[in-house]
């Protein structure tokens, strides 16, 4: 922002713009707003998750055993919406959709037209205020889909090697 106002003055700094989708609002102005909500809103959900583990898992009778089943759950959450977030912010830059390695398309081969590949489940809508904006819904659902099973198969693995290793870590250390 320092070079932008040096540069091109007061005029240079893109203060605020409306585009037709979500968030919609480009600009400085995004980026202050998240200086104040992102602490309280991740605050809030950080809140609401150790709440729900030390009602659910802590302060039960059987917290370890508890504990260790739950572990692939939280692999599974905590893989999908990192995964999610990534797949999501990819699509919106249209890296992988202007590339032959999208992983979105079904004209991912090397023979497709580069044309489709750029257009194909993407379709141009009016939104807020009357703004064009392109719907990449399509890809949306496909991120979820990735994100879902990948988050699967971690929390499988997570369970097939993790369970049995802290029931036998738990298990020695009562010996003891």
């Amino acid at each position: 922002m320092g070079f932008s106002l040096v540069y091109g003055g007061w005029n240079g700094v893109l203060w605020h713009q409306e585009t037709g989708t979500f968030p919609y609002t480009k600009g400085f102005l995004p980026v202050v707003l998240s200086w104040f909500f992102s602490p309280i809103v991740g605050g809030i959900l950080a809140s609401i998750i150790f709440a729900l583990n030390r009602t659910c898992i802590l302060r039960r009778k059987a917290a370890t055993t508890l504990a260790i089943w739950s572990v692939p759950i939280l692999v599974f959450v905590t893989v999908y919406i990192n995964l999610l977030f990534v797949l999501a912010k990819v699509r919106r830059q249209n890296r992988l959709l202007n590339t032959g390695l999208s992983i979105f398309s079904p004209c991912s081969h090397q023979g497709a037209k580069p044309d489709m590949q750029k257009t194909w489940p993407c379709s141009t809508q009016v939104g807020y205020h009357g703004i064009s904006y392109t719907d990449c819904s399509a890809l949306n659902n496909a991120a979820a889909w990735i994100a879902a099973c990948a988050a699967a198969g971690c929390s499988v693995i997570c369970g097939a090697i993790f369970i049995p290793y802290l029931f036998r870590q738990v298990k020695r250390d009562r010996q003891m």
